[in-house]
């Protein structure tokens, strides 16, 4: 009772942060939550764990060529999937709660390093995301930002140093970014090792600690003549992505700025006056919030460029996340030194960017979401009869629409026996042949 009373104003912040999360998340959740090949494939493989068969790999990364991570994403949704007695919206539950721990681990955090007023702006901001999507990349913010303090915990208490191995070994196993984030860790290892403030006992402690989370994929490479590594070390070696193309990666970097914060692409004018903004701060907070550890945080920043200007393979905006993320953080550092104007500042940009937001999440007309093809096979059963389907749409745009009927459709045919009905977009330039027999709010179906 006395602890309660104690952090009574700590644990009221983080109540309130959690409700404004729950504002931007809930009642957009029919609107915005996708379900895709991505979120079909974590359902099939929670579901399959729930019936008792267990998993030793987890999502593949970039295509059916691609490696696969650690089944950690999917032992995760499982407590999800059970909840929801294996709802298709089980993977939103379990994403608001990996942003809700971002929420909390960015507030103390940031209070940590720049005082209570900082966390709380740096916790309101990302307690209004643009994005809620259950895929495997949901972990890197977190993960990366609980890296990054225990990154510079160890260069104070090297005695952390083991454990570090072990989130890194984690986080390369749940997400391929984090492989990048070994540029600064290396960084780390090397200057422990030169001031003699780590043993060879310690550090191959360490190496065994990074392998644990390797585990299963080591059993499964074992029991496949070392198919996971071979598709890595192909991966890394992809030479015909579009990062082949000169500056390609710079052009990501600056979009990822406006899409992660901003939830939309600017004007090119705005656009870049808000890139060069957080470049500056990133530069800027590096040199002066972090001036002891200066070195390793320069290191962190160019983590994610040097390895992507060197990948030719097809580059992500995602993959700039453990950079992007401590925009906002820095930027609270700044503005706080500013004392009362600062704070002011602070605030009414926190304000600006939450509406900015949630202007984009009322106003924005999203893709086609979980809600939109679930009423496509709700018009179909109607019917009564069995019936197949076709797509009319672009490479690539019907996935999770197979899952979707086999999951819910009872007069489905999967073989394409019975009566063909196509599935367009109610507002599309090529309208297929057949008798249009009813429209949702952007699909129609067409009887064949």
């Amino acid at each position: 009772m006395l602890w309660l009373l104690k952090n009574s104003r700590t644990l009221l912040i983080i109540f309130v942060l959690g409700l404004i999360l729950l504002v931007f998340s809930l009642p957009f959740k029919e609107k915005t939550y996708v379900f895709d090949w991505d979120q079909a494939n974590d359902f099939e493989a929670v579901e399959t764990i729930a019936k008792g068969k267990l998993r030793l790999i987890g999502p593949r990364v970039t295509s059916d060529t691609g490696f696969f991570l650690a089944p950690w994403h999917y032992y995760y949704l499982l407590p999800f999937y059970k909840l929801t007695n294996g709802s298709l919206d089980m993977g939103f539950w379990g994403v608001v709660v990996i942003q809700y721990l971002l929420v909390v681990a960015s507030f103390f955090l940031t209070k940590k390093w720049f005082g209570e007023v900082a966390g709380i702006a740096v916790g309101i901001l990302i307690a209004t995301p643009t994005d809620l999507t259950a895929w495997g990349f949901m972990y890197v913010p977190l993960l990366s930002l609980l890296f990054f303090y225990l990154c510079l915990e160890t260069l104070k208490k090297p005695q952390f140093l083991v454990w570090l191995f072990l989130l890194f070994g984690f986080g390369c196993t749940t997400y391929a970014v984090f492989y990048a984030l070994g540029i600064p860790f290396l960084y780390i290892i090397i200057h422990l090792i030169r001031q003699g403030k780590i043993s060879w006992q310690k550090l191959i402690s360490g190496i065994a600690l990074f392998l644990l989370p390797y585990f299963p994929l080591l059993v499964f490479d074992l029991r496949h003549n070392f198919l996971n590594i071979t598709n890595l070390l192909r991966f890394a070696g992809n030479q015909d992505g579009q990062g082949s193309q000169k500056g390609y990666f710079i052009k990501v970097f600056f979009r990822a700025i406006e899409t992660m914060w901003l939830g939309q692409e600017l004007q090119k004018s705005i656009a870049l006056i808000v890139v060069l903004f957080c470049v500056i701060v990133l530069i800027v907070g590096a040199i002066t919030l972090f001036r002891k550890e200066k070195t390793f945080v320069f290191l962190w920043l160019i983590s994610s460029l040097v390895p992507m200007s060197l990948f030719k393979g097809n580059v992500s905006e995602y993959y700039y996340a453990p950079v992007i993320l401590l925009i906002p953080i820095f930027i609270s550092g700044l503005l706080i030194k500013g004392k009362v104007r600062g704070k002011i500042l602070l605030f009414v940009l926190i304000i600006i960017i939450a509406t900015l937001r949630f202007k984009n999440k009322v106003f924005t007309t999203p893709g086609i979401v979980l809600g939109d093809k679930i009423k496509v096979v709700n018009e179909l059963e109607k019917i009564g009869d069995k019936y197949s389907v076709s797509y009319d749409f672009n490479l690539g745009e019907d996935s999770g629409y197979n899952f979707i009927f086999k999951k819910l459709g009872k007069n489905y045919v999967e073989d394409g026996s019975a009566q063909l009905y196509t599935i367009t977009y109610k507002n599309g330039n090529k309208l297929p042949s057949g008798t249009k027999i009813v429209s949702t709010e952007k699909l129609s179906i067409y009887k064949r």
